[in-house]
């Protein structure tokens, strides 16, 4: 997969969404723990470098999101949703799955 060039809009083609079966808020703490999950994860699958997650927060609406490296958009961390998703539930079951849209808005 090439990088994709910066536009206008960038922040906003890097966002993704972790969504929960049971429909509730996730707890903020898991901020850092679901980063420090994802990041092995994804280095064991020998996904390339350059494809990864960073800056894992809650919106003000209390979803956590997260944004992908500079140079890769979020529709290419989708090919590796399933090993994503897989290290976000260690650390909250209720994860089970992840989104591009942005509910922070």
């Amino acid at each position: 997969m090439k990088p994709v060039p910066v536009s206008q809009n960038w922040m906003e083609q890097r966002r993704v969404t972790f969504n929960r079966d049971n429909g509730l808020l996730v707890s903020q703490k898991k901020d850092l723990e679901t980063s420090s999950e994802v990041h092995p994860a994804l280095f064991e699958a020998e996904v390339p470098h350059c494809i990864n997650i960073q800056d894992v927060t809650n919106c003000m609406r209390g979803y956590m999101t997260t944004i992908t490296t500079l140079v890769v958009a979020a529709k290419m961390i989708m090919v590796y949703r399933e090993i994503v998703v897989r290290a976000a539930m260690k650390v909250d079951l209720p994860i089970v799955d992840i989104e591009r849209n942005n509910h922070c808005e």
